[in-house]
């Protein structure tokens, strides 16, 4: 899916998403802060509709290497961890670099 948006974005376009984010809720889990069935839920989905299922655990880190092999650059962070209801999520932006000039 991300080289298709990375063909869809203009040169020098910004990519911006927000998604669950893996790595806060598995240490939240672990250090016993964060509730199994909130966790369970928001691990397999089926929050709000029928067919809210994720097939995918990504983190902060995972999602940048995988823009970066798309294409993108200039990947940047924009909040981890942040509590959304039962959700952990983080927010990520990269480029679709412009073509340099010969």
């Amino acid at each position: 899916l991300l080289p298709y948006w990375f063909r869809l974005l203009a040169d020098g376009g910004e990519f911006r998403a927000i998604t669950p984010d893996g790595a806060a809720m598995i240490d939240s889990a672990a250090a016993g802060t964060y509730n199994y069935e909130d966790f369970r839920t928001v691990l397999f989905g089926a929050q709000e509709y029928d067919g809210d299922f994720h097939f995918n655990l990504l983190t902060p880190q995972s999602l940048g290497t995988l823009l970066e092999e798309a294409g993108f650059t200039e990947v940047r962070i924009i909040e981890a961890g942040r509590r959304n209801g039962r959700c952990f999520e983080f927010e990520i932006s990269a480029r679709k670099p412009a073509p340099t000039v010969p």
